[in-house]
């Protein structure tokens, strides 16, 4: 699905994980002194599954496993019941069935030598960057349906606790996975003309700076912005010399030609890409001056804290046409 975020994804699996382990403590803690030793283990099973998914390792196979327990565990008394644990266990299935690669994944030791192995076998080497993975349009439309059917059953019928608060995260968690921000906050599109284009001015020599380049490069799925080193003659030929002297900021130059700095750079950087990151908009309400204290104090430190490069970052060859060197 065009310009949904693999972060997006992350934050709703992490908050299947959260309902996985909240129902885990909930049926394991009457139950845990008097139950046979399998249904116990398969509880804890179902915990450590949950924590899983929290972390983002092994996430098919824990969502899996919690479908299972869920099925073993929980009872359908009536009809009603029935389809509500069904809701429920929607947002496990959207886990099951979504594509592997999201990001926000815990990494975990030996997993690179996994990774390694992985890639020898035929047919299964895959890139796991986030601008690599996509979520199926059909897999997001059904989870918003079956959080409105959830909904509407919430709605109607008055259903018990802990079952009804299960339901409530249910669809708090499939309505994160399901729907693209993207389609509220489309991202501004890029002017054609080359005076106009949304810049992403930053210290090419900077590590922090690089890497937030390197993420920008991965969650622009629009391809909204470009991006030139403040040591470049880009940057000496489009903004004021204070601006190229003074190294501390970051510059953003909008669709419309303004140019922002600091702190006001970032969040207008997430307006212009639009979707999960213009939920940083609100941030602007704060007095910039509070915002700027923050991002100072970073961008003082920043050297000492994320590294010096001994030259301005190199685009890869198919990041050429995103730099204005």
């Amino acid at each position: 699905m065009q310009n949904y975020s693999p972060y997006q994804f992350a934050i709703a699996r992490i908050l299947t994980g959260v309902l996985a382990i909240y129902i885990g403590l909930i049926v394991l803690d009457p139950i845990s002194l008097h139950a046979p030793f399998p249904i116990v283990a398969g509880l804890w099973a179902h915990l450590i599954a949950g924590a899983c998914l929290v972390v983002g390792r092994l996430r098919r196979l824990a969502a899996l496993i919690v479908l299972l327990s869920i099925c073993s565990f929980l009872t359908f008394p009536t009809p009603l019941a029935l389809a509500v644990l069904a809701g429920i266990c929607a947002p496990f299935a959207l886990m099951l069935l979504a594509p592997a690669g999201e990001t926000l994944r815990l990494g975990l030791p030996g997993t690179t030598i996994f990774a390694k192995l992985r890639k020898m076998i035929p047919g299964k080497a895959s890139s796991t960057l986030p601008s690599a993975w996509r979520m199926p349009g059909a897999l997001a439309i059904a989870a918003l349906l079956a959080a409105a059917m959830l909904t509407v059953l919430l709605l109607i019928y008055s259903i018990p606790a802990p079952l009804s608060t299960f339901a409530w995260l249910a669809v708090a968690t499939l309505a994160a996975g399901g729907l693209n921000l993207a389609w509220l906050f489309p991202p501004r599109p890029r002017p054609a003309a080359q005076s106009s284009q949304p810049i992403v001015f930053f210290d090419g020599v900077c590590g922090l700076c690089n890497t937030a380049v390197d993420f920008l490069l991965n969650v622009d799925r629009a391809g909204v912005l470009r991006y030139a080193p403040l040591q470049g003659e880009n940057a000496a030929r489009l903004l004021p010399p204070e601006m190229t002297a003074d190294m501390d900021s970051m510059v953003f130059q909008d669709a419309r030609g303004v140019l922002h700095t600091r702190s006001e750079a970032i969040l207008r950087i997430g307006v212009q890409m639009g979707g999960l990151w213009s939920l940083g908009a609100p941030g602007l309400l704060i007095p910039r001056t509070v915002r700027d204290a923050l991002y100072d104090t970073i961008a003082h430190n920043r050297y000492r804290w994320f590294g010096k490069k001994d030259s301005c970052r190199m685009p890869s060859v198919q990041e050429r046409k995103l730099f204005l060197m």
